[in-house]
């Protein structure tokens, strides 16, 4: 079965990092993936229709991303 994710960065409270997430590309968002900006490895889904898979599938790019240039990116894409 295809996956087809898009997240876009949301505004967020300090030490959170917040990324709305959608199976289309400027699709309404679904649920929201919250990450502890301080322990990335901590997150939670909130709203809509939470979903554990698509959280990590994004959590786990974002945080990539995060590592490589030392800043949250502002859209993330799963493609499966």
């Amino acid at each position: 079965m295809a996956v087809s994710l898009y997240a876009r960065r949301a505004p967020s409270q300090d030490g959170e990092v917040r990324y709305e997430i959608s199976g289309e590309f400027d699709g309404e968002a679904l649920c929201v993936l919250v990450i502890d900006a301080r322990r990335p490895a901590v997150w939670r889904m909130e709203g809509g229709e939470p979903d554990r898979m698509s959280g990590s599938l994004i959590a786990i790019k974002a945080l990539k991303r995060f590592r490589v240039t030392g800043e949250w990116p502002p859209r993330v894409g799963h493609i499966s």
